[in-house]
């Protein structure tokens, strides 16, 4: 092989010529030696790649939201199972937008058909059918009370116990109320008739029997005439009938009239202080009874100085009349002229 050299281990080349050489006249390179004193060198590892800032935490975002909604709806169906029975959203402001009960639907049917209808005191405006029946939509469920009221009529009330997406039918019929007569007898005249604190003017037949008219309930009449003790009675007045409460029996206290005998006839009586009712009766004032004993009697009228009399003796068994009295009147004094200007008499002296 022409060209050709293979190097032997230890071979010495110093006698063969540089044809023979193979890279003499090439620069060489001292071999490098692993020593103890040069370690061999050590290459830094690379760094690893860095996530572009946009990727950052959305992967911790996305399980943290994960978890979330499992922990809401979990609560969620906690709620439902073991307090559906008290579940309301008029309870539970979280389940305000968010309801997991079903309308209560209450199909009514009201006669008259413009009652008022009512879901535990609060008026209901419900849907109208065109068969002139109500809709009432509700998610108010458990234990509540419906009312219907009407003008005229008697109230009526309905308990009902509502579930969720329950139905319920209601067939109510409100019933007029009747005045019923109340009947009582009194032989007594210019009697005063109280019913229930309100006054009543009636007359009496020719039996003296006297006939008053009220709804059925519970009610008080109370009957009274000066002199004499209230007659007062409670009563319940039925539904199918009326009621007679037989005789108003009055007692006499021992009071007495006074018949007074004033100018003017028009005056007022103040006995004690408090004025007392009179009736003008052939010319005198007839008081309504008063209790015998010493009383202060005052007597006055409009335009006249007041007469008293600090100590007056009412007796209980004989006839009390005070009198004549004539009030005398009130006359208005002139108002002064005041004296006249000194200057302005000397001065007119002086024209003289």
């Amino acid at each position: 092989m022409s060209g050709d050299f293979i190097k032997r281990d230890n071979e010495d080349l110093s006698d063969l010529d540089d044809e023979f050489r193979p890279g003499l006249n090439e620069k060489r390179l001292p071999a490098k030696k692993n020593t103890p004193e040069s370690p061999p060198k050590k290459y830094a590892p690379s760094p690893p790649r860095k996530m572009p800032e946009s990727k950052k935490g959305k992967g911790g975002c996305f399980i943290l939201l994960f978890i979330i909604v499992l922990l809401i709806g979990a609560a969620f169906t906690w709620i439902y199972l073991f307090h559906k029975d008290k579940l309301s959203v008029t309870n539970i402001s979280i389940l305000k937008n968010i309801s997991l009960a079903k309308d209560s639907v209450i199909t009514i049917s009201v006669t008259p058909d413009d009652a008022a209808i009512f879901l535990d005191n609060t008026q209901l405006i419900p849907e109208l059918t065109a068969d002139g029946k109500r809709i009432v939509r509700t998610q108010s469920i458990g234990k509540h009370t419906f009312s219907f009221k009407k003008e005229g009529y008697r109230d009526v009330r309905r308990d009902v116990e509502l579930v969720s997406g329950g139905n319920i039918i209601m067939e109510i019929t409100l019933v007029k109320k009747f005045p019923k007569r109340i009947v009582f007898n009194s032989k007594m005249e210019d009697i005063r008739i109280f019913l229930d604190n309100n006054k009543i003017t009636t007359e009496p037949d020719d039996q003296f029997n006297y006939t008053l008219k009220a709804e059925p309930g519970k009610h008080v009449i109370k009957v009274e005439k000066p002199g004499y003790k209230k007659w007062e009675k409670e009563f319940e007045l039925p539904d199918d009938d009326g009621v007679d409460l037989g005789t108003a029996e009055l007692t006499e206290t021992g009071w007495k009239t006074i018949e007074i005998d004033v100018q003017p006839l028009e005056s007022e009586v103040l006995i004690d202080g408090v004025k007392i009712e009179v009736q003008a009766k052939n010319g005198l004032l007839i008081t309504e009874p008063v209790e015998p004993g010493k009383h202060k009697i005052e007597i006055q009228a409009a335009g006249y100085k007041t007469w008293t009399d600090e100590s007056a003796e009412i007796f209980g068994d004989l006839t009390n009349s005070i009198g004549p009295i004539v009030l005398e009147p009130i006359v208005k004094e002139k108002p002064k002229q005041p004296p006249p200007d000194q200057k302005t008499v000397k001065k007119n002296d002086a024209k003289k």
